[in-house]
């Protein structure tokens, strides 16, 4: 008679093992992102501020100099990373820029817009 064997298979083992250290894996790499959500945060608002600028550089409207523009992109960003600007703000500005550059193309007349909604979201902040 044949014997019956208890227990799993090497491959269906070999194939928990993996799964396992998967799991481990993004376990880890989930902690790491949320310890350094804050450096991650400031990374892409860098870089987005940077691009940004690149972008309005190229496609100046004529209603603003370029200091002008540096200057508002500088001091939007800025109150983004104080807080000043809400998350809800930020995300309404955010679907806008991204319907923008939906075209894949980002334009003198986008350059503006944008420019203007981040000039009214700098004037309409309380002053204390």
């Amino acid at each position: 008679m044949a014997e019956v064997k208890k227990g799993m298979s090497k491959g269906c083992m070999i194939s928990l093992i993996v799964v396992g250290i998967i799991v481990v894996i993004i376990i880890a790499l989930s902690v790491v992102c949320y310890v350094n959500r804050d450096k991650i945060a400031s990374a892409f608002l860098d870089k987005s501020q940077t691009w940004i600028t690149e972008q309005i550089d190229q496609n100046l409207p004529e209603e603003y100099t370029s200091e002008e523009a540096h200057q508002i992109i500088g001091d939007f960003f800025d109150d983004v990373r104080a807080g000043v600007i809400t998350h809800d703000e930020l995300n309404s500005v955010t679907q806008e820029f991204q319907g923008m550059i939906s075209d894949k193309q980002f334009d003198v007349e986008d350059s503006k817009k944008l420019l203007d909604r981040m000039k009214e979201m700098l004037n309409s902040e309380p002053t204390e």
